[in-house]
């Protein structure tokens, strides 16, 4: 997605004022029956600002894989300890990849190791069936954080050279969320509409 979309999009933040009920004390001419509701205004009012982001977080993945071997087969444990360091490593080397960008340290963030069993399809056996294979797969999640929307090309195209194995898009947000929260409350108490019952 071009950068300048991206840049480009926009943000809404609606605000629904809360139904804001004055109950009217006069007291009816007439006696009315115990079970009719008294008459009574509601007042409600909703607004919205459009606000450009001025922030955005990156989500990528890398993994690495063990050897698929047969069901059938002990796990080798050396290769559990080779696809870590495998893994340690290319994780290191995009860190310095995004700070070469000029990234702060604290703007880049690797998740939790995370190890979990998978099942490939292996070839065919003399039965002319797959045989099932196992892996482990393990992955560790990256995030980094721009306040500085000019870098986000940048940084895409760095996150890319890096050999991450999964780019889970961008997500626009503002630094400052409770200023617009705040705007729309205010423009929503400017114009309440009224509805009397």
């Amino acid at each position: 997605m071009p950068t300048t979309l991206l840049c480009a999009q926009r943000l809404r933040y609606g605000l629904l004022g809360g139904a804001l009920l004055a109950l009217l004390s006069a007291p009816l001419a007439q006696a009315s029956p115990s079970h009719q509701a008294p008459p009574s205004l509601h007042v409600q009012a909703q607004s919205w600002v459009e606000v450009e982001p001025d922030k955005a977080t990156l989500n990528a993945r890398l993994w690495e894989n063990t050897p698929a071997l047969s069901t059938m087969e002990e796990s080798d444990s050396s290769a559990l300890s080779e696809a870590r360091e495998r893994l340690e490593t290319r994780a290191s080397e995009l860190i310095e990849e995004m700070e070469a960008t000029g990234l702060e340290r604290n703007a880049i963030n690797a998740g939790s190791l995370n190890v979990y069993p998978e099942h490939v399809q292996g070839q065919r056996n003399d039965d002319g069936e797959h045989e099932t294979l196992q892996r482990t797969r393990l992955e560790r999640p990256i995030t980094v954080e721009l306040t500085d929307l000019d870098q986000l090309s940048e940084v895409l195209d760095a996150l890319i050279a890096a050999g991450v194995n999964s780019l889970d898009g961008v997500q626009f947000d503002l630094q400052d969320r409770d200023a617009a929260t705040d705007e729309a409350l205010v423009k929503a108490l400017e114009k309440p509409s009224t509805r009397q019952t």
